[in-house]
């Protein structure tokens, strides 16, 4: 696991500072800037940490109104909340997106990069073909419905999104299918390994 430093600490007192409270959100702005991928806007998703929502954690029911993506940008804020720890990784995973797809095509791309495939580069190519194939993103939406409703394991949709790799190896496959069908098997291949 790689850490990211932008700056040396040397004041003690943060460390034993009220683990209740999250950071600041400079802070996490600091560390989206440093350490995030490039293509993840530096803004921050809500000011007060502290703010209590009294709302249900799951949503069970799938009507016009509420989407999959805007209950799962929910459950981000409510898990954010419960452990504010996390709020950087939510935020550059999750929340600094407009769409499922780019999400989708963020945490793909930083699962499959390397130092000779930089992120950026697989982030353009996944949001490519996740926009311009809507039958991609309705079988995204039914893997992650599915995965909800039948694993025990699986507590959130995010949950599944951001952790299961089985979710996440099925996504590559029909990014990778996408383009290895339009003749692109060079880029098809790389995007599988």
């Amino acid at each position: 696991m790689a850490a990211c430093f932008d700056t040396q600490r040397t004041d003690t007192s943060q460390l034993s500072r009220n683990p209740n409270r999250s950071q600041s959100d400079d802070q996490a702005c600091n560390y989206v800037k440093f350490c995030g991928p490039p293509h993840v806007p530096c803004t921050p998703f809500y000011r007060d940490h502290t703010k209590p929502i009294n709302k249900p954690t799951v949503v069970d029911d799938f009507d016009q109104q509420n989407s999959l993506w805007r209950i799962m940008n929910e459950e981000a804020r409510l898990d954010v909340e419960k452990e504010p720890i996390l709020s950087s990784y939510y935020f550059t995973s999750i929340l600094s997106h407009k769409s499922l797809e780019r999400a989708l095509a963020n945490v793909l791309s930083i699962k499959l990069s390397n130092s000779s495939l930089p992120s950026t580069t697989l982030f353009d190519l996944f949001a490519g073909v996740l926009e311009e194939n809507p039958e991609i993103m309705r079988a995204v939406e039914e893997d992650l419905k599915s995965v909800r409703e039948r694993d025990p394991a699986c507590v959130s949709f995010v949950h599944s999104f951001l952790n299961f790799k089985g979710f996440l190896a099925c996504q590559a496959h029909r990014v990778a299918h996408k383009l290895w069908s339009q003749g692109r098997q060079n880029s098809s291949s790389t995007d599988t390994k």
